[in-house]
């Protein structure tokens, strides 16, 4: 019996020192000084980040909470290990460590403070097309932005096996390893548990995962939900009223997936018109990124421009014309933002390297 109860033992000392990284570390979750690395493994053993501005990786940091999904069989786990105390615009190296599995090094910089230009990319609507989704992922890397903004519907049903196999595909490993994400939730993937395991938010102002609010450089996101409710008198409404008040940059981008203007496809989300023509008019906010509809569309409204960026794989839509449409492509495509004091260059690419649009806009 002595021998067996060893025997026993031993198996499981060897099982939980054989812990797996399930996929390459991300990043979320980025500032002038923090950045969220997100880990999945098999169990719930803490992993460690090394980390420094070597690869001699001279600092360490552990998980501070995990996430379960809800994988059919065996649950697994995706860690946040939070870096703080960073030095602003500044490239750090990283590696994560679960029991005996290491992952690769490899790097990221730190947003600004008042350094220009830096560029981040936008892109939305990759689900259910994981080829094209990684074509996209690719020439994106090439542009090496500071970050990327994507407005939804990363997978199509937010089961498991769809993240992994639609949004987490090598090449977009490869990108988001090293380019944190900001991710507006779409309806496809909703906000169930993976959305909840896979993403988390910048801040948790306003006391919910799937919106909130951060800053980089002279820009204050906003991102958004449309998958909860965004009628006045909302819970949602009235973090946005009290959040474009407070803040003082110079910029102000709001992120969301059903669009208030757009032309063809769905069509528009008449509650985030009215947020819109209430809010964001009244608060001054320069640009709407949105998703849902499967095509590139500029619209101009009120001084605003709201832009439709949904064509990261998804099956295309035909756009329409409204008279407040700039310019339509029904195309897969990416967009790259180019960051200064008082401008923001915008230039719209397809996967043949075209430039589909390109325009200035100014304060």
């Amino acid at each position: 019996m002595k021998q067996l109860l060893t025997f026993i033992l031993i198996l499981c000392a060897y099982a939980s020192s054989n812990g797996k990284i399930l996929m390459k570390p991300y990043l979320q979750a980025l500032s002038d000084n923090s950045v969220i690395v997100m880990v999945e493994t098999d169990n719930q053993s803490p992993v460690t980040v090394e980390y420094g501005l070597s690869e001699k990786l001279e600092m360490k940091a552990k998980t501070s909470f995990f996430m379960e999904t809800d994988k059919r069989r065996n649950n697994t786990y995706v860690h946040r290990i939070k870096l703080e105390n960073l030095n602003s615009n500044s490239t750090y190296f990283y590696k994560a460590t679960h029991e005996n599995d290491v992952s690769d090094v490899v790097e990221f910089r730190t947003a600004p403070i008042s350094n220009y230009p830096f560029l981040f990319a936008v892109t939305g609507d990759n689900r259910s097309n994981p080829f094209d989704h990684s074509r996209k992922s690719k020439k994106m890397k090439r542009f090496k932005p500071l970050f990327s903004i994507y407005t939804g519907d990363l997978c199509y049903d937010g089961k498991y096996g769809s993240w992994k196999s639609e949004f987490f595909t090598e090449d977009e490993l490869n990108l988001i390893s090293e380019v944190p994400f900001f991710n507006s939730i779409g309806n496809h993937e909703g906000s169930g548990q993976n959305s909840k395991a896979f993403l988390e938010p910048a801040n948790k102002l306003s006391g919910h995962n799937f919106y909130y609010s951060f800053d980089i450089g002279n820009i204050h996101f906003i991102v958004l939900s449309t998958e909860h409710s965004v009628k006045p008198g909302s819970e949602q409404w009235k973090f946005v009223a009290e959040d474009l008040e407070k803040t003082n940059k110079k910029w102000k981008i709001a992120v969301f997936h059903e669009p208030a203007y757009a032309g063809g496809g769905h069509g528009n989300n008449q509650n985030m018109r009215k947020m819109t023509t209430e809010l964001f008019e009244k608060f001054g906010v320069d640009v709407c990124l949105t998703g849902h509809n499967h095509y590139y569309q500029r619209n101009f409204v009120n001084n605003i421009y709201h832009l439709v960026f949904g064509g990261g794989g998804a099956p295309l839509y035909t756009p329409e014309t409204e008279d407040y449409t700039q310019i339509s492509v029904k195309d897969f495509h990416y967009g790259i933002f180019e960051v200064y004091q008082d401008k923001i260059n915008i230039e719209v690419y397809n996967l043949k390297d075209e430039k589909i649009d390109s325009f200035q806009i100014n304060k």
